[in-house]
């Protein structure tokens, strides 16, 4: 059956918590499944914490209280009005009669006392009705703030279950998995032992026969095996890092597969990661498999994107390569016969100082092709005769820049390239 999870992770309060309009669009989201209420509060505002456990009372389906912190004050009522109270061994629970302030005259301090005395009564009734415990029990509970353990509550029958939390195992889970379904006919015995935490097969005295190789197809154009290779290489390229900063099971996997000899694997994926159309085939499989363009997918598209690029420019330095993309901003190759001629787009001035930019500040070939496509035509540049560039027209004309104009202009197109840029990696 769905399930839907609802946090209350603030106090109860109608400005700068969960107030009871927040949760009644919440609760119509859940539109009658399994809500699972993660409570971690300290309590609040009465009026709120009431209008929640009303709401609960009558939604349609069934909700569980998942005590994951304090469950405080009024944020009882709210987990009572539930149909089960699950408490984490690491939580508290709190229960104590409500209060409150008044000013004005005795009759207004006298009313202000029988609303505490009305919201107590309805409190007393909620932890009785949970509990069937007495009168004199529970008015003992609220006399004085009363801490209670998972145990203590348990005990007292205000929940319905501890949840004790399983031991960490040092076993390797999702990502390993992946690995060895991945690496079952790729790596080395031994280096598959320490993947499935294994003793490696011990040396035989003599000699099994081995059965003929299989003739297998070329497992680079299946690409199924490509998206599994792309997320092997990648999660490898990530290992050293999780090791460090991650939590314990990343830790742990980061760990493990950090110290794994992956030449194998980096054999197999060679080809893969040097051509663009293998690249966007294993693009292509991983959106296929886990419908994202994001995380992975975009992560092996820039892969393909450079890999297309260092094709297109074959054995050319970057710095040959920027220069000679300067150049040609500056003095345009001429255009072939019946094609638009490309108009000048620097001056040699202006070349100049962006190429000792390029040459300090790590930006890729792809950045400057972009940031030179983004400059407009330099209008007087381009009217001279000897150039053999026309005029442009005023639309496409740009007036002459000062040098701090053109640096605006690098920066602002740098910083839309570095917005346009994908980042994340799965």
């Amino acid at each position: 059956m769905p399930r839907t999870v609802i946090e209350i992770y603030d106090p109860i309060d109608k400005w700068m918590g969960m107030s009871g309009d927040v949760f009644a669009r919440m609760l119509r989201d859940a539109d009658g499944s399994v809500v699972e209420l993660r409570i971690n509060s300290p309590g609040g505002d009465v009026g709120e914490g009431f209008s929640i456990a009303n709401q609960i009372k009558k939604y349609s389906g069934k909700v569980v209280a998942v005590v994951e912190g304090y469950c405080a004050s009024v944020a009882t009522i709210i987990a009572l009005a539930c149909s089960e109270i699950h408490m984490h061994e690491l939580s508290v629970w709190m229960m104590h009669r409500s209060s409150g302030g008044a000013r004005g005259h005795s009759e207004d301090l006298t009313s202000a006392a029988k609303a505490l005395e009305v919201i107590d009564q309805a409190a007393a009734q909620m932890y009785k009705n949970k509990s069937g415990a007495s009168d004199e029990q529970v008015a003992q509970w609220l006399a004085v703030d009363t801490w209670m353990s998972p145990a203590d509550a348990l005990s007292a029958k205000l929940i319905d279950k501890v949840i004790t939390d399983a031991p960490r195992s040092n076993k390797p889970t999702a990502w390993a998995r992946t690995f060895q379904m991945m690496a079952a006919s790729g790596i080395p015995a031994e280096v598959r032992a320490r993947v499935e935490q294994q003793e490696p097969p011990q040396p035989q005295a003599v000699a099994t026969p081995q059965p003929a190789p299989k003739t297998r197809g070329n497992m680079i154009k299946n690409p199924k095996i490509q998206a599994l290779l792309a997320l092997g290489l990648s999660a490898f390229a990530q290992a050293g890092a999780l090791a460090k900063v991650g939590d314990d099971d990343e830790k742990s996997v980061g760990t493990m597969l950090d110290g794994i000899d992956t030449a194998a694997l980096a054999t197999a994926a060679g080809d893969v990661k040097q051509d663009a159309s293998e690249l966007l085939g294993i693009k292509a499989a991983v959106v296929t498999a886990t419908g994202k363009t994001a995380g992975l997918a975009g992560a092996v598209d820039a892969l393909a994107m450079s890999a297309a690029h260092a094709a297109m420019l074959g054995t050319e330095s970057r710095a040959a390569t920027i220069k000679r993309l300067l150049d040609e901003a500056v003095t345009p190759p001429k255009a072939a016969a019946g094609q638009a001629q490309k108009p000048r787009k620097l001056s040699p001035e202006q070349a100049q100082k962006m190429a000792a930019d390029f040459a300090t500040n790590g930006r890729t070939v792809e950045d400057v092709i972009t940031c030179l496509s983004l400059l407009p035509a330099l209008q007087d540049l381009n009217m001279t005769e000897d150039h053999g560039v026309s005029a442009p027209g005023a639309e496409a004309a740009s007036q002459g820049m000062t040098a701090d104009e053109q640096k605006q202009l690098e920066a602002e197109i740098l910083a839309n390239i570095n917005r346009a840029k994908i980042t994340g990696v799965a």
